[in-house]
């Protein structure tokens, strides 16, 4: 797995993450799921990818949070150190208004 640079994911992410032992991002939200992202290594020969991988932990209901999407995207943006980083989270910030806009009302 690609390691991560937790003290910049943590500058810039909603929410407070740290690692474990193999390395895998570890949050809980405000509404108590607790997540795992890992990033794999592809074992295609001809050029690098990763694999995104969100595993929700302890399966409990996850309402329409946006920022787990923002912890996800953060830790994606930073994780390249980004020069554009602050403009990449603003438009980010814009698309989770959106969405927060069109959301049917329960």
């Amino acid at each position: 797995m690609k390691e991560l640079n937790i003290d910049q994911i943590n500058c810039h992410a909603p929410y407070d993450v740290c690692c474990d032992r193999d390395g895998a991002i570890l949050f809980r939200t405000d509404y108590g799921v607790e997540y795992s992202v890992t990033f794999d290594d592809d074992a295609n020969p001809y050029f690098t990818a990763y694999w995104f991988n969100l595993s929700n932990m302890n399966a409990r209901t996850s309402p329409g949070d946006p920022k787990v999407a923002q912890t996800e995207y953060v830790a994606m943006i930073v994780q390249r150190s980004n020069p554009q980083l602050d403009k990449i989270l603003s438009f980010f910030d814009t698309e989770i208004a959106m969405f927060n806009e069109n959301k049917p009302q329960e």
